[in-house]
């Protein structure tokens, strides 16, 4: 028993024959994983398969003739093939993965086929197109280490994402065998959904967690979905792939987020480092003074008193400010005696030996 590929010519002949029968299914939409086929033939014999029977497939289908259970031919070539119930199964498996060959190769072993009808004959229509739009979230803060040589961070956060990944049945043997079986009608995908994002938010936490070793920014975590998804795959293999036939294709996240009190910790180490350079610094001081002075000057009852209290604090700021700029004037100055110097030994050294001293001194800056 197995399937022909259908010329136009033979395809006209069966349809003339009125007691041929015609499988077809039209395109299954993402909530849909497996459908099974039915006939338009005048026969009406339910779950029997006429010798001769049209059996079309659409492009992202894949049709698995079923006999009392078990599959004996599969083909996910788009086009019309004809049922002969004489010939040996075909396998028509298209632009599927060699391990669905194997796979189906496998189920054969256990099939003694004699071509005789079967008590039960079905079809099932795989959906092999993307399945996208799956929602996901983290419930607990992943742990993150967070690394920014900039201000000497190295340590652990915690992290909240949110987003949507898809997924692909690769292997429609598998997931018929292991999965789904002979269905009555519909096998949808919200009756595996929680399963399956369970499983992809365990894998999601390892991975995460694995990946942040190597040390990063959060928000660089959009740069390595590519990494992520092909970890995951090989961390869901058994449970994924090789049980069910399917393969994690993409990940977008939609946030990436630190816990509140983490970012605050971090803005604020920020900022202390910004304030570690001298122009910022000198910078903030004399902000901060003209914001006093302002507040001062609009003291209608106490203008003596706050230019008073802003003096004694200026004064011991003063102290500071000044040294700040003599260590910005010391530092400018160096440098620019530096440049002088070398530029007295231009054209008595290499051009080489120049231009590493150069770069040496505007690096100090």
């Amino acid at each position: 028993m197995g399937l022909i590929k259908a010329t136009s010519d033979s395809v006209t002949e069966v349809l003339a024959d009125q007691w041929k029968e015609y499988f077809y299914c039209d395109s299954l939409p993402s909530t849909v994983l497996i459908k099974k086929g039915l006939s338009s033939g005048p026969t009406n014999i339910d779950n029997i398969i006429a010798n001769g029977s049209i059996i079309a497939v659409n492009q992202g289908q894949c049709a698995l003739i079923i006999e009392d259970g078990k599959i004996i031919d599969i083909v996910s070539e788009q086009g019309k093939f004809v049922w002969d119930s004489s010939t040996s199964p075909s396998i028509f498996t298209g632009n599927l993965k060699d391990s669905v060959r194997e796979s189906f190769v496998e189920v054969m072993k256990r099939i003694q086929f004699n071509g005789n009808t079967g008590k039960d004959q079905r079809i099932y229509f795989v959906n092999l197109k993307l399945i996208e739009n799956n929602l996901f979230g983290t419930q607990m803060p992943v742990a993150f280490r967070f690394v920014d040589a900039s201000i000497n961070a190295d340590f652990d956060l915690h992290i909240q994402c949110r987003g949507r990944f898809s997924y692909q049945i690769v292997n429609p043997i598998k997931f018929f065998s292991n999965i789904t079986g002979n269905v009555e009608e519909v096998y949808y995908t919200s009756d595996i959904f929680e399963q399956l994002r369970a499983e992809f938010m365990s894998s999601f936490y390892n991975v995460i967690s694995s990946i942040s070793s190597i040390g990063m920014r959060p928000s660089e975590l959009l740069r390595y979905t590519n990494i992520i998804v092909e970890q995951m795959n090989k961390d869901m293999k058994e449970s994924w792939i090789n049980l069910r036939g399917i393969e994690l294709i993409s990940i977008a996240f939609e946030s990436i987020n630190l816990l509140e009190e983490e970012q605050r910790l971090l803005t604020n180490l920020q900022e202390k480092k910004s304030y570690s350079h001298y122009d910022v610094a000198l910078g903030h001081f004399n902000q901060a003074r003209g914001d006093a002075l302002k507040m001062a000057a609009s003291n209608e009852n106490g203008n003596i008193l706050a230019f008073a209290g802003m003096d004694m604090a200026m004064n011991k700021g003063e102290g500071l400010i000044s040294t700040l700029e003599k260590k910005q004037d010391s530092n400018y100055n160096s440098v620019e005696l530096r440049l002088q110097q070398l530029e007295l030994l231009k054209g008595k050294i290499s051009q080489e030996a120049y231009d590493k001293k150069l770069y040496e001194i505007l690096n100090d800056i």
